[in-house]
């Protein structure tokens, strides 16, 4: 993202950055999923590589918008695509972060 920004220059705090979710994954034991995700995924990534990239999402769906909202600050995400077949777990999401943006 820094890469980005850097080539945005003066004009990367008005860019409407965006980012696709690669997967939505609800969850109770936040952790628990992610390592099943890494074995899965051929330990390509380590658990806490999986629970912290901007382009999965795993969890409650208060911890998924929490992960929103640290993307916000860290990346600037303002904008997210999902895949349809997580639309409907992304959904509730999605409603929790936009009650948080209204409340700030």
């Amino acid at each position: 993202m820094h890469f980005t920004r850097t080539c945005a220059g003066a004009r990367a705090d008005e860019i409407e950055w965006a980012t696709l979710l690669q997967m939505v994954v609800p969850a109770d034991d936040r952790e628990a999923a992610a390592e099943d995700l890494r074995s899965r995924l051929g330990d390509s990534l380590t658990t806490e590589q999986i629970l912290e990239t901007p382009v999965l999402l795993i969890g409650t769906v208060e911890e998924m918008a929490d992960q929103l909202m640290r993307n916000r600050e860290r990346y600037g995400f303002t904008n997210y695509t999902v895949h349809g077949m997580y639309a409907d777990s992304f959904a509730p999401v999605l409603a929790r972060v936009r009650e948080r943006v209204a409340c700030d």
